[in-house]
């Protein structure tokens, strides 16, 4: 089975599970400051955003990484939206390349330093009068350690190719079917 990381907290020993160990007053008082802050944020802006999108219909642009290490995948489960199990990634800032963006994204969400990127491919899909464009890259590491924040990713895990969890989003085993497909042809 996968090991994960999780950021949340352990009931029955009062302590954060990863990479500290204080106790739970002295850990949870930033984290519940920067959950209450987020929530609080998004509740206002969220309409306001929609409204936007759907007067202005911008182009999305983003990008996620199928990181590997040997024979496992790393995978993510945000804390937002469906909460499925896809690829570390995000979007892309205003004049920043999807490779730049998905690097960056990588390092926020797991702690892992990228370098080389293998592009797989590009997803296009509309929500809410908003174009959304994400290219998908494979990536290889050697570490192992994922540090992960608690507010935009709720845990990260090492997972088999032979055994991906059950929830788990559609477009990752479409990215993984096409890099399989890409590296068998080379």
């Amino acid at each position: 089975m996968a090991e994960l990381v999780y950021a949340c907290v352990s009931e029955a020993h009062s302590v954060r599970i990863g990479s500290s160990s204080l106790p739970m007053p002295i850990m949870d008082m930033p984290y519940v400051v920067r959950y209450a802050a987020t929530k609080t944020f998004w509740f206002f802006v969220r309409p306001a955003r929609k409204l936007y999108r759907f007067l202005r219909r911008p182009l999305l642009r983003g990008a996620n990484v199928a990181v590997f290490n040997e024979d496992k995948v790393l995978l993510v489960r945000p804390t937002y939206g469906r909460r499925l199990w896809t690829f570390p990634g995000g979007r892309t800032s205003r004049n920043e390349t999807y490779e730049d963006a998905a690097i960056r994204e990588v390092q926020e969400e797991t702690g892992i330093k990228l370098s080389a990127l293998k592009f797989i491919c590009d997803h296009e899909t509309t929500k809410d009068a908003t174009r959304n464009i994400i290219r998908a890259f494979a990536s290889q590491t050697d570490s192992i350690e994922l540090e992960v924040d608690g507010i935009e990713i709720k845990e990260a895990g090492w997972f088999s190719l032979n055994d991906l969890p059950q929830d788990l989003n559609p477009r990752v085993s479409e990215a993984l079917a096409l890099y399989e497909k890409l590296k068998s042809e080379q």
